[in-house]
């Protein structure tokens, strides 16, 4: 059902729907608390997973995983802070989650 109605295919690229209740009120913003915990944990992050953190998430902009809001309502809307988790990888030292 759900792959049935919320999953799209275009231009080589899957698109997925969030599962969602429509009668469901909207979520109040969080905006402000995220973007404290996002400036907060950058500012926890070496130099070297910075630059690490950093070219994640340009790469992921390159590839059109993601993408910048610029002219935002912050008044409204609900956000999803990220955070970098370590891997015991000798090429990948973090993921963005």
């Amino acid at each position: 059902m759900y792959r049935k109605h919320c999953l799209t295919f275009e231009d080589g690229k899957y698109t997925a729907k969030l599962p969602w209740i429509e009668s469901h009120s909207p979520l109040p913003t969080n905006y402000d608390i995220t973007e404290k915990r996002t400036r907060a944990m950058i500012k926890r992050l070496s130099p070297e997973l910075h630059k690490v953190y950093d070219d994640i998430i340009e790469e992921q902009i390159k590839r059109d995983f993601i993408e910048s809001v610029p002219e935002d309502d912050y008044t409204t809307g609900h956000y999803l802070s990220h955070h970098p988790v370590r891997k015991d990888s000798p090429t990948t030292l973090i993921r963005v989650v």
